[in-house]
């Protein structure tokens, strides 16, 4: 798997490459097609294609060796609008499961002879529906359901109706693509596929009881509702079994670059891989990330030059097929006001953005790959995706562990959590999920529920062994043979050179200094020297800076503690937006200065620190001299007066008296998510050449009614 760089419509970006074609133009100028000459990008039309290419090996020998070869190669793309379907770990799991159904060739074992063979679109419809059937099981747990309150703000609730929603959408988008797809099949085939809608249509049934359950049913009536409905899904799946449908692959090896949503280290991606695993009964999952500046040997990387050579016919792609008032009357556009107006832009944009997205879609679909054709399709948006409770896990990450019970889905989350810290593996650039696993800890220990009720789809899985230094072979660096590599007691990253070596440079073990230190690490990890120095030099540099950093923060803390009352300039601070960028003891300085109370939150003191000086300088405005109108020239007649003083006003005959500032960023950055304390108004005072005072009422952010 792979992300192809930005293409960025309506400029040259990602259009200008061509590696294995010619790209063909009329011999009229004035119809070839042309790059822009200037390159002004709109970052909301940004499209990202990403790669999947899916090989299936098998085990053969060969003069007497064993080795793999590969009897299927597929190549899937799918186009995303970065701007509004990013890629990250809950997207790219999303489209494994999305693609597992749109092309069950690729990813179910082959059937037995003496097995039935069903029809791509029985296939889908089943693997569809099953899946999300089977999340919605797992997903349920007691301990959620029984937190549903009848508040009309309950987070639990609405977090239930999420989960229940989400399965009949996808129980009805499997229905609608059934029929649109059943048209060109056998009676046998469409009696099959009736069969199982006549379960759907029951399983949709019930999510209608539930729904009413959950507006007026909490506690444990709630809960008997619920197991009523587990109960039929259950039946639901026993009975798919019963056809014996293909499965899918046991064992899978992802091979994907370090990103971050795809990298092991993301919270996000492991627990979207351990459900996976859960909903198709997966043996062994392995995913391995190549080294950084070795990504170029990811298969994937073939298929994106192959993209690219699709994408590239000379030209850039135009973006605007809706114009920012598309579909408006002149009526509308009469009555609308500039927000509404906005709002419609914005939806005009994001239509031009999954439209270019289409474009691209059908310049990739069914072009050369590195071996055959390559599939393309547009991403689902994100309310129509399987894996639908983003938001929440991502809560669930940021919130404090002794306070997640107060986050909706908390026990589902963490009994993933805890499933995926018993079951993975997880070193520096890969992850491995062995299902039993969980008994390696200790020969006594039983199995988990989970691996006590599932069997194992085909042999028995074995953990993928891991490189190992061949030492009878140096001074050339080499490893041990597949079949001879150890598998048992070892750790992870136990001879993985980089995690190694920082271990090693963090306890002092290696020093750029200490030549017999490096040496020493590159015969036991067989990596040269050369390589072990430029690290410890790159490792050396960071500490530097981390250090140097620590003591500028240091010295300004010190310098803001030192710092008098006296020698701030609070008005100024006032005036830009910046007391929020103050720390708390720099505050209480003012507050206690002033005599004013010392207790609450940074936000609460924050705001006395604004009320008081927005009181302060609006008590000083409002003492105003009188202005003498007698000073007007005589020789100038009132109604000259009037009619020239808009009109014969220039810029430096006008003074301005402002407070307060009117930036949204100013105070934003430093104060994110705070709401705005009070709005008063302070004057907007001018005055004309003429000496004639107008005033204007301006609104001021920072200032609060007493």
């Amino acid at each position: 798997m792979d992300d192809k760089a930005y293409l960025r419509p309506g400029t040259s970006e990602g259009f200008t490459g061509s590696k294995r074609q010619t790209v063909l133009q009329p011999t009229d100028e004035d119809l070839t097609r042309k790059l822009p000459l200037h390159d002004f990008p709109e970052p909301s039309m940004y499209i990202t294609p990403s790669a999947f290419r899916i090989i299936r090996k098998k085990p053969v020998n060969a003069g007497g060796k064993r080795s793999l070869i590969s009897s299927l190669d597929s190549s899937v793309a799918m186009v995303h609008p970065k701007a509004y379907v990013g890629t990250n770990g809950t997207t790219w799991a999303s489209n494994h499961m999305r693609l597992r159904r749109e092309c069950p060739d690729d990813f179910e074992v082959e059937p037995a002879p003496d097995i039935a063979r069903y029809s791509k679109p029985v296939r889908k419809l089943c693997s569809w529906v099953q899946d999300s059937t089977v999340y919605f099981m797992d997903c349920t747990m007691k301990a959620d359901v029984m937190k549903v309150t009848q508040n009309r703000d309950c987070a639990f609730q609405k977090y239930e109706c999420l989960r229940i929603q989400s399965l009949q959408h996808q129980c009805q988008r499997a229905i609608k693509e059934w029929d649109e797809e059943k048209t060109t099949l056998p009676g046998r085939e469409i009696a099959v596929g009736s069969e199982v809608l006549d379960r759907v249509q029951t399983i949709l049934d019930r999510i209608e009881e539930v729904t009413a359950a959950l507006s007026v049913s909490v506690g444990n009536p709630l809960w008997q509702c619920y197991t009523s409905f587990i109960e039929t899904c259950t039946g639901f799946v026993q009975f798919l079994s019963r056809l014996r449908l293909p499965q899918p692959c046991p064992q899978l090896l992802e091979l994907t670059d370090a990103g971050p949503g795809v990298g092991v280290s993301n919270f996000e991606v492991r627990f979207r891989a351990a459900e996976r695993a859960r909903v198709h009964s997966t043996d062994l999952l392995c995913r391995i990330h190549r080294a950084r500046e070795d990504s170029g040997q990811n298969e994937a990387e073939r298929l994106n030059a192959s993209m690219g050579d699709a994408i590239c016919d000379g030209g850039t792609i135009r973006w605007q097929y809706f114009s920012p008032i598309h579909g408006l009357t002149e009526e509308d556009l009469s009555t609308m006001s500039t927000s509404d107006l906005e709002v419609h832009r914005q939806k005009m944009t994001e239509k031009n953005a999954w439209a270019v997205a289409e474009e691209i879609k059908l310049r990739i679909d069914d072009s050369p790959a590195p071996s055959g054709f390559t599939k393309a399709f547009v991403v689902e948006q994100p309310d129509c995706q399987f894996f639908f409770n983003r938001d929440y896990l991502l809560q669930y990450t940021k919130t404090a562990k002794t306070q997640r019970t107060s986050v909706p889905g908390h026990a589902y989350f963490k009994k993933i959590e805890e499933f995926t810290d018993s079951h993975f593996k997880i070193g520096e650039l890969y992850m491995e999920y062995v299902k039993g696993s969980c008994n390696d800890l200790s020969e006594e220990q039983d199995l988990c529920d989970y691996c006590t009720n599932q069997e194992h789809t085909g042999p028995t899985p074995s953990p993928v062994p891991r490189p190992y230094p061949d030492y009878n072979r140096l001074p050339a660096y080499h490893y041990l043979p597949y079949d001879k590599t150890p598998t048992e007691a070892r750790l992870p990253d136990d001879y993985q050179p980089r995690a190694q070596l920082k271990c090693a440079i963090k306890n002092n073990i290696v020093t750029i200094d200490n030549a017999q230190s490096i040496h020493e690490f590159s015969q036991k990890y067989v990596v040269s020297e050369e390589h072990v120095k430029e690290y410890v030099q790159h490792v050396r540099l960071v500490q530097t800076m981390k250090a140097k950093r620590a003591a500028l923060a240091e010295d300004r803390r010190k310098e803001c503690q030192e710092k008098a009352y006296d020698n701030y300039d609070w008005e100024t601070l006032y005036r830009e937006g910046l007391l929020g960028t103050l720390r708390v003891y720099e505050l209480e300085k003012y507050l206690s200065a002033h005599n004013l109370p010392l207790q609450g939150k940074k936000a609460t003191k924050v705001d006395l620190v604004r009320a008081h000086i927005g009181k302060t300088v609006c008590s000083r405005l409002l003492v105003t001299d009188d202005i003498d109108d007698g000073s007007v020239d005589e020789d100038v007649s009132v109604d000259e007066d009037v009619s020239s003083s808009d009109s014969d006003m220039s810029d430096e005959d006008e003074v301005l008296l402002e407070l307060g500032t009117n930036d949204s960023d100013s105070d934003t950055n430093v104060d994110e998510g705070h709401e705005m304390v009070g709005a008063g108004t302070v004057e907007d005072v001018t005055i004309s050449r003429f000496g004639r005072r107008r005033q204007k009422k301006a609104v001021n952010p920072d200032y609060i009614l007493w």
